[in-house]
């Protein structure tokens, strides 16, 4: 639960550049089927 605060935390300042950092999160969370599940609803 804690890696989706994590992901928005990060998604918020990806305009300061950290989007390759945020790609990063985005698909070591996806890796993990019920992680995935969970973003696609919450976004």
């Amino acid at each position: 639960m804690s890696k989706r605060h994590i992901l928005k935390e990060v998604n918020a300042k990806s305009m300061c550049g950290m989007e390759i950092v945020v790609e990063q999160i985005f698909e070591n969370t996806l890796e993990k089927n019920l992680a995935s599940a969970e973003i696609e609803q919450n976004w």
